[in-house]
């Protein structure tokens, strides 16, 4: 899985699609980082478990900061979870807790959101609030000057909607990019 989004994000070397029939066994892709666009996004359907990628969960945190798309996941551990009822031993729990705590914050840092599906029924209802997180989605952009610390900084939103001094905080769901990394000097 962290591979797949590292390829998604920044692109890479694939196999080439099957039905073009191809000349070359494996083609350049750019990464959805190069797509330019009003509303760009990932909508990721996973549980989160990762089995043999060579991205680390590190490098893909990084990844996902730096690249400013929202990745909006679909975690599907609490229907695994259902489906298998009290078969889960108490390791497997706590794997799942723990990869979709990771989908979590790949989410959240990327400015998107985890929806957690629990139930067969649950899909449509998630469909609908991605899409209208997306249609509702602005698109920002600030000016870190001459940083060039190589550090992360944290990145705070807040809406004045009104312009009465007091922002929306409670009123408002604010999905934003949490991180800006620098670049080193």
């Amino acid at each position: 899985m962290f591979d797949s989004l590292r390829f998604i994000l920044l692109g890479g070397r694939g196999d080439a699609a099957v039905l073009d029939k191809p000349k070359k066994a494996q083609s350049d892709h750019d990464g959805l980082v190069t797509v330019q666009g009003k509303r760009r996004a990932i909508i990721l359907v996973a549980s989160g478990l990762d089995t043999f990628s060579k991205t680390k969960y590190a490098q893909l945190r990084k990844i996902s900061q730096d690249a400013g798309i929202p990745i909006l996941v679909i975690g599907t551990v609490g229907i695994y979870a259902a489906a298998m009822g009290n078969r889960l031993s108490r390791t497997e729990q706590d794997r799942l807790k723990q990869a979709e705590a990771q989908l979590n914050t790949l989410a959240v840092e990327s400015g998107g959101a985890l929806y957690p599906y629990a139930a067969e029924g649950d899909l449509p209802k998630l469909f609908e609030r991605i899409n209208a997180m997306i249609r509702a989605q602005y698109n920002l952009s600030f000016n870190p000057g001459d940083t060039t610390d190589g550090q992360p900084h944290k990145i705070v939103v807040k809406v004045d909607a009104n312009g009465d001094g007091v922002y929306e905080d409670k009123t408002l769901v604010i999905q934003a990019r949490q991180i800006y990394n620098a670049a080193t000097k």
